[in-house]
């Protein structure tokens, strides 16, 4: 199963690696535990990039740290694509996803940045295979 988060955030600036890049963001990612990897998969549904993990919140914050290198090596080489729509079948994911709640995210930006303490156990239970959903913003790659 799946969480979906959704939202289309506005045009904004991204700061990456002290480089500004302005690229209008929004995005959606599907969350969803792979049982063929044993791990859960963040799959950005915009970008196509994923982030994987044994929890959730790792997952996400793969995903975020994915997210700002592909920033990042866009803002020195435009020839960089940046936005590329996943599969048909990981965005048919969105369709039965719930919704993941917002926290998820501040704490997956936190564990990206750092800033969440890598020994502080974030587990979610396996046998819970439920899809969801998280609408990406700039503040994740920022």
């Amino acid at each position: 199963m799946m969480w979906h988060h959704g939202g289309c955030p506005k045009l904004e600036r991204l700061d990456m690696a002290k480089k500004k890049a302005e690229i209008p963001f929004r995005g959606e990612s599907v969350i969803y535990f792979s049982k063929e990897d044993d791990c859960w998969i963040a799959h950005s549904l915009h970008t196509d990039q994923m982030g994987y993990g044994d929890c959730i919140v790792d997952a996400l914050a793969d995903l975020f740290v994915a997210l700002r290198q592909i920033v990042t090596a866009q803002s020195s080489d435009k020839t960089i694509e940046i936005f590329c729509e996943a599969p048909l079948h990981i965005q048919n994911i969105k369709q039965v996803a719930k919704e993941l709640p917002e926290c998820f995210y501040q704490i997956a930006c936190d564990r990206a940045d750092g800033k969440w303490p890598r020994d502080f156990d974030i587990t979610y239970n396996k046998r819970n295979h439920y899809k969801y959903l998280l609408p990406i913003d700039e503040n994740c790659c920022a």
